[in-house]
């Protein structure tokens, strides 16, 4: 396949399940989750290409630093324990830790393709580059029940990640994520200085996400703010212009 540069269009074909959303009206079709089931092999040759994907992403130093997926070393226990140790020095030094959790809309769905492509022509082997954009063209799925948009491509999470390596950040942030779920924490003395580093932040990160069309889901994200001091918490940040 590599080879022929070519995608079997059998092989792009999901099968989507729609699961329910508890308390969700089953008449709406955002109440649902849509499941995609892909062909055996497609799943299988999804393996085996996700494998010689990655070294090339650690060749070519891809993936960001505080990028915690399909790195070796790295997963969400070591993500876990790198916010925990952010937040604990932050009680040590008696600051305030704001973070902002950041969900993403239908984040491996809604990615734009001829951006991705773009980008990945910069860095991938042609055969790899050509074979990506034949999976990509004339993407098919059928829904037994009412119509959705799924991940149809079994390394979605990886192609997401390249697209979105780019990410910038602000001076004195730390910033981790895991695919589409990402973390933006300061710390500071000061509680309204550490808003205003998460404020600089979130103005640069809309104007990226306006750029290449990528949606953040305000219901799901979150502002949180760590510390031992009985002060006032910082001020909250703003996201399109609201709280």
């Amino acid at each position: 396949m590599i080879r022929l540069d070519h995608y079997p269009s059998q092989w792009k074909c999901a099968e989507i399940i729609m699961i329910p959303k508890p308390n969700k009206p089953e008449n709406c079709a955002s109440a649902y989750h849509p499941i995609s089931l892909l062909v055996t092999f497609s799943k299988i040759f999804g393996k085996i290409s996700l494998k010689r994907m990655l070294p090339v992403l650690e060749v070519q130093n891809i993936l960001p630093e505080h990028e915690f997926e399909f790195k070796r070393g790295h997963g969400t226990p070591e993500l876990c324990h790198r916010i925990v140790k952010i937040i604990t020095s932050a009680f040590e030094c008696k600051q305030y830790c704001a973070g902002v959790f950041l969900d993403v809309k239908k984040a491996f769905d809604k990615v734009w393709h001829p951006v991705l492509l773009y980008k990945i022509k910069k860095w991938f082997p042609a055969p790899y580059y050509r074979l990506i954009k034949s999976f990509l063209s004339s993407l098919t799925f059928y829904v037994k029940e009412k119509d959705a948009f799924s991940e149809l491509y079994s390394n979605g999470a990886v192609l997401y990640t390249i697209f979105t390596a780019d990410l910038p950040i602000a001076n004195g942030l730390e910033v981790e994520t895991y695919a589409d779920d990402t973390a933006f924490i300061a710390t500071s003395f000061n509680p309204s200085d550490a808003s205003l580093h998460l404020q600089e932040q979130l103005n640069i990160v809309e104007k990226w996400l306006k750029n290449w069309k990528i949606e953040v889901n305000t219901q799901k994200s979150v502002q949180i703010t760590f510390t031992l001091r009985t002060e006032k918490c910082p001020p909250n940040v703003k996201w399109l212009h609201n709280t």
